[in-house]
């Protein structure tokens, strides 16, 4: 008879982990006044933050186009922002970092 594990975490302490570590996120955003987004590309969709929004000067509850955050982005990062996101699409990558600058009207 096979022996059953009991140090597998519960869907409960799973549940209370995740809210725990959203919660510290929130934290640490707010703190740095940081906004973050993120480009589903199942779906093309490009999710802002409130912040994120904010910060790129983009309406509340527009939605977003890539084509709006390619134009807000500093002529001379485009570039190296565009083939960064390029090659985030590889599957073999394993780790990413990327530094966009804004500009405002």
């Amino acid at each position: 008879m096979p022996k059953m594990r009991k140090d597998r975490p519960t869907a409960s302490a799973n549940e209370t982990a995740l809210k725990e570590s959203e919660t510290r996120l929130e934290l640490a955003l707010a703190a740095s006044k940081l906004g973050v987004w993120e480009w589903r590309l199942t779906t093309d969709e490009i999710v802002f933050s409130d912040r994120a929004r904010e910060i790129y000067g983009f309406p509340p509850d527009a939605p977003l186009t890539l084509a709006m955050v390619s134009a807000a982005t500093h002529p001379e990062d485009y570039p190296l922002a565009n083939a960064k996101s390029r090659r985030a699409l590889d599957p073999t990558l394993t780790e990413i970092s990327r530094r966009i600058e804004v500009l405002r009207a």
